[in-house]
Parts: structure tokens; sequence; C-alpha cells
């Protein structure tokens, strides 16, 4: 057997056994955040042309009419679009073997085949609403040929599949009927190919697109801020073992959650650490996520069903104030500071007696 026919055996052999091995396995789900927008991808692999001028009478006439070479003689790049279209760019080579049919006469003489050709092509599973290892398309286009020492421009159509053996590599086979553009007197003809394809550059959408606006978010923002405040006095004030009745007395001893008074500010002690709070949502959003755009080094910290947003982890509380300002500056004017005892949430009256004692 000869060697392309060998290596073309081998690309379908490996298709047959990862189609065996994946088949019945289910695609897992993907969320809306993580579907890919585009991509590129780029194929390396054989061609054969049938210019028997015989359509598809005689398709696997291999031995009377495939015409190949015995290395790789197919290119192709493309970027492919999470509607289904894809834009293509194809090189291809071939010989005309002698005592093969060429336009219905036994070829004598041996010549070069050069086709460059432009494809649009569309995912046939955004119909069928299916996303899996099995991947049919189809695809129109046109391209110059030169072949059996005519030139030509031509009319494109194209079937085909990718047969995906990992999320990146697949195996594309594919069969372009190519027409000659009229006052080109030669006839159509058939290409065949097999290709290894790899997936790359792939991008996906923003993970902020189904979230609400950034003033929706503020407005949220403030609403379970002054929730938050509330719960936290209550919480300390119980804690510390103070009677219900003299809640409203306490509360007013309290200092506001932004201000410490200036004899503490700079004060530090082992176990004490200061962070600023910029939000605290009832939805986790991910930090690289819009919704923070100017701030980094961020941490998330749950309470129930709210995620707080949080900055730094200072030694002081001045260090601390400093940052406040500046995310209020970005655009956040919910930013508090937040004092921390061996890694735990305290109140501002708690960090004062703690530096006080």
């Amino acid at each position: 057997m000869n060697f392309h026919k060998s290596s073309l055996l081998l690309l379908l052999l490996v298709a047959f056994f990862a189609n065996q091995n994946l088949f019945g396995q289910n695609t897992p789900t993907k969320s809306k955040d993580d579907i890919i927008y585009s991509y590129w991808l780029v194929g390396l692999g054989l061609n054969v042309v049938d210019d028997s001028n015989n359509g598809l009478s005689d398709f696997l006439s291999v031995k009377d009419t495939w015409n190949s070479v015995p290395y790789p003689s197919r290119i192709s790049i493309g970027q492919y679009y999470e509607n289904g279209l894809g834009i293509e760019a194809i090189i291809s080579i071939n010989t005309y073997k002698v005592g093969k049919i060429i336009n219905d006469t036994i070829n004598t003489e041996e010549s070069s085949y050069f086709g460059l050709d432009g494809r649009i092509s569309y995912d046939l599973n955004k119909l069928l609403k299916k996303n899996g290892w099995f991947n049919p398309y189809v695809g129109v286009g046109g391209g110059i040929t030169s072949a059996d020492n005519f030139p030509r421009g031509t009319y494109n159509a194209s079937i085909g599949i990718r047969t995906w053996f990992t999320n990146n590599l697949a195996l594309d086979i594919n069969t372009t009927v190519k027409w000659p553009i009229q006052g080109y007197d030669v006839n159509s003809h058939l290409q065949h190919a097999a290709s290894l394809v790899y997936k790359f550059g792939k991008q996906r959408k923003p993970p902020t697109r189904n979230l609400p606006s950034r003033e929706e978010l503020m407005v949220e923002i403030k609403k379970e801020k002054d929730t938050i405040v509330k719960e936290e006095v209550q919480t300390s004030l119980i804690s510390d073992e103070i009677k219900s009745t003299d809640l409203a007395v306490e509360k007013n001893k309290l200092p506001k959650k932004d201000e410490f008074d200036a004899s503490n500010e700079n004060k530090s002690k082992p176990g004490l650490t200061f962070k600023v709070q910029v939000m605290a949502l009832s939805r986790n959003v991910a930090l690289d996520s819009d919704i923070f755009k100017g701030l980094e080094n961020l941490s998330v910290e749950t309470n129930g069903s709210l995620f707080r947003y949080v900055h730094g982890e200072f030694s002081t509380y001045a260090e601390a104030y400093t940052y406040r300002n500046f995310a209020i500056d970005k655009g956040y004017p919910t930013s508090f500071v937040v004092p921390y005892k061996n890694g735990e949430r305290i109140s501002i009256l708690e960090a004062i007696e703690y530096l006080e004692n």
C-alpha cells in the first residue's frame, strides 16, 4: 500500500477509535459564563483530487480517479464564532498522476495542482442545538485553482465533520465540489481532505453580562451595608451581655463605622488587623469582574447569604482608612474599615478596647 494511502487510513483509524472511546459519554454542561465567543483553528493534513469529470458516480474509484501525494498537502486556518459561522483560508497542493482519469481520459503526463480557497462555514450543531464531540458542518466559498496546466477561478461548496478527541484537537474530514467560474473552459472537480486541526486563541464572553448595571448595584450595596451595620452592632452588644433594654443607650455610645479616635488610629497590636470592605452583595460576583474596575487584591468573605468584598490587611486603622478614601474616590462610596482579631471579624468598639487594654 502506498505511503499516502497508509497515512489517510491511519487518520481514519484514529478517528474511529477516538469515537468509540467518546461515544456515550455525556457532554459536560457549560455555564453561560463558560461559553466561548470565538476561537482560531489551524489544520494540517492530506488532500485527494478527483478530476475525472464523473461527479459522484465514481466517488470511491480510488485506484482510477484519486490523485494524492505522500506528504502533508493541505493547510488551513480560520476563525470561528459562537453563532456557528467560521471564516477560513485553505492552501492545497497535489499532483495529477500518469494513468489516472482526468477529464474522461487517461492522463499521460504528470502535472501539478495548486488551490487557494476561502470558505464560510456553518456548524450544523447550532441547528440541532447540540454540543459534543461529533461536529458536522457545511461551507461555501470560492478560490483560485491551477490544475492540469489550466488556472481557473472556482465556486466551492463543502460538507464535512470534525471529530473532537480533546477540547482542542480534532480530525477534520470533508469533501468540496469546485465549479469553474463562467468563462473558464474546464470541468468541475472534487477535492477530499483529512486534517488534524488544533483550536487556540479562545475568547470567552465577559462573566458580568447577566448582572445588573453598576448604578443598580450601588443602590443594593448601600441597602445591604446598612443592614450589615445594624446586625453587627446588635451582635456585638449581645456578645458583651448587654441587656436589650439598654440597647438604644449603648448604640449611641458606639463610634461611627468609619471613625476611630485619634489616640488609637496609629496603634497596632499582635493579632489585630484592618481591612476595607468595598461592598456586600447577595450574589457571588467574580473578583475580576468589571464591577471592581480600579481595585486590586480583593477577597470575598461569606456571611450567610451575603458575599462581602474586602481589600488588604493593614496593621493600623490609619493605613486602612487611607485605602478606604482611595476606594471612595474610585467610585465605591460605601467603603468602610473593618477590624479583625486573630482572623475573626470584630466591631470597632472591640478593636478600641483591645488596643487600650
